[in-house]
């Protein structure tokens, strides 16, 4: 496992283990067991405690405080992923969404610094398990809100195309709760729309208008691609915001919309930079 998965997991099994001694009033009794589910997030905002893989640690009492041991081998979520999303033998069976959130969310840090400040799992029945994550870059302003476990599966026909494993990210000048739930409202179609549909690649459109913010519908950037330490990389495709106008335009036409106005600062800095109104 790389040094990186190991220093997250200490740290989850020691902010679980912290929050359980202040929620039960009590310190962990030598030997008590703890269950730390992967990805497990315990901190300023509402904790959010993952289901699927757990490491287990046990209470050892040590000087001035208490220890905590590992039991049993760590779980290697690079390995999981690599027989997971084997081209010709995908299996997401293979990896716990727990745990494929974990390995993408690390990564997606790695190459475009920034931290969560909130996480929102989506709770609803049949879904492709995934949360929606809002971050905040290191280094631009605005935030980001990310789409976390969809890519776990491979869409439909979508290594005809190059991106078998997609998530979905927009970049915002503020977020609320109805932006989170409107981009996973949006995002969870990729794989309810049945194996006949297209896949979703750079240049297509979604129609999807917001009046209130002067929006007819989307076209699909690429956002980048998150390298996992093993396996297939997946793509993040960037939500661009388009005026009633530019969707009529751009709406069938491919990349050609995007590559006619990639040049445009206008239009660029809506891809990575902020997520506003679109010129009209």
């Amino acid at each position: 496992m790389p040094a990186s998965a190991s220093r997250s997991r200490r740290h989850e099994a020691v902010l679980s283990a912290c929050a359980r001694m202040v929620r039960e009033n009590r310190e962990l009794e030598p030997g008590e067991e703890l269950a730390v589910p992967i990805g497990s997030r315990v901190g300023a905002y509402p904790a959010v405690l993952a289901e699927g893989d757990a490491e287990r640690y046990s209470a050892t009492p040590a000087e001035g405080g208490i220890e905590l041991s590992a039991l049993g081998p760590a779980i290697d979520p690079a390995e999981r992923w690599a027989l997971a999303s084997a081209p010709g033998a995908r299996d997401p069976e293979r990896i716990a969404p727990n745990t494929y959130r974990a390995l993408f969310s690390s990564r997606f840090a790695l190459a475009y610094p920034s931290d969560v400040v909130a996480d929102v799992p989506c709770t609803a029945a049949g879904v492709v398990p995934h949360s929606i994550e809002v971050r905040r870059p290191r280094s631009d302003p605005g935030f980001v809100i990310l789409t976390a476990g969809l890519g776990r599966m491979a869409q439909a026909g979508g290594d005809a195309v190059g991106f078998p494993h997609v998530e979905l990210a927009a970049w915002v000048d503020d977020h609320s709760f109805e932006l989170v739930t409107w981009v996973g409202r949006l995002a969870r179609t990729l794989h309810e729309r049945g194996p006949t549909a297209k896949p979703w690649k750079v240049g297509d459109t979604l129609r999807a208008p917001i009046a209130e913010l002067g929006i007819g519908g989307f076209v699909l950037a690429e956002g980048g691609f998150v390298v996992m330490p093993k396996g297939q990389p997946v793509t993040v495709l960037s939500l661009v915001p388009l005026s009633p106008a530019e969707y009529e335009e751009a709406a069938g036409a491919g990349t050609a919309w995007l590559e006619r106005h990639w040049h445009d600062p206008e239009v660029r800095s809506r891809v990575r930079a902020r997520w506003k109104r679109p010129a009209s």
